[in-house]
């Protein structure tokens, strides 16, 4: 089977969301942009037990081909990787934007959903990246250098409204 057609595998947060015989409440609240990517914290609440699940939601839109909608390309986080990610997206702005490797060099973080922040160096620079899912190429977004700060400050942002909602 080809890797674009396979299907995005899934947030332990997005999995409780989808359990069967429970009414789930799902609220989206709006954090932030870096480019065209809005990113979101998403409560998931099971409305018969009180029990909540978290996770981070990275939403790109773009207009369709011949068409007046939009596509929207998603990925996801669970609440309990947002310090890993922010600690790689830090050691990717920190570390390895200032080094200067011999030969092509990638690195990156993956989410359990298949999200990926990543970079690789090619011809003496560094491409950023944020890709909501590993198996669709299309939904890949190219970030500059200067965007891990902006990411990193939403993350921080939205890192902050999960403490005040514990």
């Amino acid at each position: 089977m080809n890797s674009l057609h396979k299907e995005r595998q899934q947030s332990q947060a997005e999995v409780f969301s989808k359990k069967a015989g429970v009414l789930i409440s799902s609220q989206f609240i709006e954090i932030g942009y870096v480019k065209t990517i809005k990113v979101l914290l998403v409560i998931y609440m099971d409305m018969i037990n009180g029990r909540q699940e978290m996770a981070i939601r990275f939403e790109n839109h773009f207009p369709a081909d011949c068409s007046k909608t939009s596509v929207s390309n998603v990925g996801t986080i669970d609440e309990d990787e947002l310090d890993v990610l922010i600690k790689s997206i830090s050691i990717l702005k920190n570390q390895v934007f200032q080094s200067y490797p011999e030969h092509y060099t990638e690195v990156s973080f993956l989410s359990r959903a298949g999200l990926e922040v990543g970079s690789c160096f090619a011809d003496n620079s560094w491409d950023f990246f944020l890709k909501l899912n590993r198996h669709d190429d299309d939904s890949c977004v190219s970030l500059v250098i200067d965007d891990a700060q902006c990411l990193l400050d939403i993350l921080q942002k939205l890192k902050g409204h999960i403490i005040n909602l514990k």
